[in-house]
């Protein structure tokens, strides 16, 4: 096998992306993984004034027609919301800029915080026209990830038989032979919990202790808006990253058991506040502690 030597490293959605593929990437290609990336952040992204999410916290009532991609968006957030009794909802977008993590990147929380009410009562969704019944500010960050290294690898699909796209933290593997991916300590992260060896296959992880400030963290209960979970990092291993991005949050509101009665088996592991470790992976992988 022929090793994945060529490296291509660039910023999207506020983080660090990595492509290893068995040659290096041509212009053509390299453009249309930024324009990907563009028609992207201008669909979804929270933190631009002119992105389609902004017009739609400015017109809830009429509306913003998105991409198609809005489709399988809201699908998910819909069963989401519903599995986790409230828990998981897009709409949290408002508390999150409520507590300065928006566009003036603040990061100073208001006096008064809105209640935000459920995404399957507020939101209508018609030939990818989306509507609000009142100003809220939505929040796919629970499967956006997912879904760009997904577009990302359709396009590195074209040029490449085997590849890696890495979108820190959220992966997907084509690859001849299975890859080791280490399974980072959230309460040490010099260190790992475990290994998984997979190819053909996406592995997200979530974590609490990212992204924090004031002590927040974009982990938020849309029910109570308590952001102090009990689980304190996920993994989940599927063959859809859009897929394995969302289960890797909802594991932290919904037992994996009742997850998979709905989407079906995947592979995951949870790790809570006091270090207990709850996994499926013996087959493609091990637990050190």
């Amino acid at each position: 096998m022929k090793p994945l030597t060529a490296s291509y490293k660039f910023e999207a959605i506020g983080t660090q992306w990595e492509l290893a593929t068995h040659n290096p990437l041509g212009s053509q290609t390299k453009q249309l993984i930024a324009q990907c990336i563009e028609d992207f952040d201008f669909a979804y992204s929270r933190f631009r004034p002119d992105s389609l999410v902004s017009q739609l916290h400015k017109q809830p009532l009429d509306g913003v027609s998105f991409p198609d991609s809005i489709k399988p968006i809201y699908d998910i957030y819909q069963q989401l919301e519903i599995l986790s009794d409230g828990k998981i909802n897009p709409l949290v977008g408002t508390r999150l800029d409520e507590l300065g993590y928006g566009q003036d990147y603040t990061l100073r929380p208001k006096s008064t915080l809105s209640k935000i009410p459920l995404f399957t009562q507020t939101s209508n969704l018609q030939n990818n026209h989306l509507k609000l019944s009142q100003p809220l500010i939505l929040d796919i960050g629970a499967v956006g990830k997912g879904l760009l290294v997904d577009n990302i690898c359709k396009i590195v699909a074209n040029y490449n038989q085997s590849f890696i796209v890495d979108g820190s933290g959220d992966i997907y593997i084509r690859t001849d032979e299975a890859q080791i991916i280490g399974l980072e300590n959230p309460l040490d992260t010099s260190k790992v919990i475990g290994t998984v060896s997979i190819t053909d296959l996406s592995i997200c992880a979530s974590a609490n202790n990212r992204r924090i400030w004031n002590n927040y963290q974009h982990i938020i209960d849309a029910t109570n808006m308590d952001n102090n979970c009990n689980i304190v990092a996920t993994w989940a291993i599927t063959s859809s990253t859009f897929l394995a991005d969302a289960l890797s949050t909802a594991l932290f509101f919904v037992p994996p058991d009742k997850l998979m009665k709905h989407f079906g088996n995947f592979n995951y592991v949870t790790i809570d506040k006091d270090q207990n470790i709850a996994h499926n992976i013996n087959k493609i992988g091990e637990i050190f502690v």
